[in-house]
C-alpha cells in the first residue's frame, strides 16, 4: 500500500525505469503517460484523479486532494466517492461526476477471451531473456565504481543515463583515469540541471561521453579550473567539443604566481573588513579567495590563490 503522495511519485519513476529498461515503451515521449490516481482518508469513500500527465503533478495533485478531504471532514461535510480532474495551472482537484456504489466500478466478463495458464518454464524462459534491470545495475555500480547507494540509485533510474555513464567511464579509463564519483557528480549535478531546465532527456542532446570526460580530465590536470568547465556545459550540450570551446573562449587556468600574487594583493587592499572578519573567522579566507576568482573571471587556481592569500594576509592584519 503506498501511503503518502511522495511515495506515490517514486513508485511511478521506479515503474518507469522497469518499462524503459525492458524496452516496452518509450516514456520520454511528450503526452506517452498518464495517471489515474486513487486516494482516501482511512474509513472514507476514495476519489479517482484522472488523466495526470507527469509524476511531479500526480504528487501534487494527491497532495491538494489530501489536503481537500481533509478539510471535508473537519467541516462535517460527506465525502462522494467520485472521479476528479487536476487543473495543473490552478493546482486543484475539479469534481466531474460521483460513483455511489462500488458496483459502479464493476467489470464485465468477456466471453471471447478465454482463461490463459502459464507454466513455470514459460516464466524461467522470459526471465532469461530479460536485460539487466535497474536493482541489479545499482549493485553492479556500487561493486565496480565504488559508488554510494544514493549515487547508484539515482545513476540507474533513468536508463539512458547510466549508458551515458558507463559509455563515459570507458572513455576515463581510456584515457589512464578512473574519475568514477566525479564522472557521477557531474552527470547528476550541471549536466541534469541543464537538462531539467530545457526540458530535455540526455539522448536529445549532443553531449558525447568522451566530451565529458575530456572536461574532467582537463580539470583534474589542471589545464582548467571547475568553475571554468561549469561554464562550457552549455555548449557542451549543444555539440561543442572541449578543446573547441577552450580555444574560442581562450580560458585556461591561471597558474603564474607571480600574477596571482598581484591579484592577492589588490583583494587584500581592497578588502580590509573581509580581512577583520577572517581573525574570528578564518572561513572568510572563502570570501577572499572568491574575490581573487571574480577578478581573473574564475581562471584562478584555487590552491595556489589560497596558499598566497595565506602567506600575505598576515601583512594586511
Amino acid at each position: 500500500m503506498i501511503k503518502s503522495p511522495k511515495e506515490a511519485r517514486e513508485f511511478l519513476n521506479h515503474l518507469k525505469s522497469i518499462v524503459q529498461y525492458t524496452g516496452i515503451a518509450d516514456l520520454d515521449l511528450e503526452g506517452s503517460v498518464r495517471v489515474d490516481a486513487n486516494i482516501s482518508i482511512k474509513g472514507h469513500p476514495r476519489s479517482e484523479v484522472k488523466n495526470i500527465n507527469s509524476f511531479k503533478e500526480v504528487e501534487r495533485a494527491l497532495k491538494w486532494e489530501i489536503q481537500r478531504q481533509k478539510n471535508m471532514i473537519k467541516r462535517g461535510k460527506e465525502l462522494l466517492q467520485e472521479t476528479r480532474h487536476w487543473d495543473d495551472d490552478r493546482r486543484i482537484t475539479i469534481g466531474l461526476r460521483t460513483k455511489e456504489f462500488e458496483k459502479d466500478y464493476r467489470y464485465f466478463p468477456e466471453q471471447d477471451l478465454v482463461p490463459i495458464e502459464i507454466d513455470q518454464k514459460f516464466i524461467n524462459k522470459v526471465k532469461e531473456k530479460l536485460p539487466e534491470m535497474p536493482n541489479t545495475r545499482m549493485k553492479r555500480f556500487q561493486k565496480e565504481y565504488d559508488l554510494s547507494d544514493h549515487d547508484s540509485e539515482i545513476l540507474v533510474l533513468d536508463k539512458n543515463i547510466a549508458d551515458f555513464y558507463e559509455k563515459g567511464i570507458h572513455s576515463m579509463e581510456n584515457f589512464g583515469t578512473e574519475e568514477y564519483k566525479m564522472y557521477c557528480n557531474w552527470l547528476m549535478s550541471d549536466i541534469s540541471r541543464w537538462l531539467n531546465f530545457k526540458n530535455k532527456s540526455i539522448t536529445e542532446t549532443k553531449l558525447k561521453p568522451e566530451e565529458l570526460a575530456i572536461l574532467i580530465k582537463k580539470i583534474k590536470e589542471g589545464e582548467i579550473t571547475g568553475k571554468i568547465a561549469k561554464g562550457f556545459v552549455d555548449k557542451l550540450m549543444n555539440g561543442k567539443s572541449v578543446e573547441q570551446i577552450i580555444k574560442e573562449s581562450g580560458k585556461k587556468r591561471l597558474a603564474d604566481k607571480e600574477k596571482l600574487k598581484n591579484i592577492v594583493n589588490l583583494v587584500l587592499q581592497e578588502n580590509p573588513e573581509i580581512i577583520k572578519d577572517y581573525k574570528d573567522n578564518p572561513r572568510a579566507l572563502e570570501a577572499l579567495i572568491g574575490k581573487c576568482m571574480a577578478k581573473t573571471h574564475g581562471t584562478a587556481d584555487p590552491g595556489i590563490t589560497r596558499d598566497l592569500l595565506i602567506e600575505n594576509i598576515e601583512d594586511h592584519l
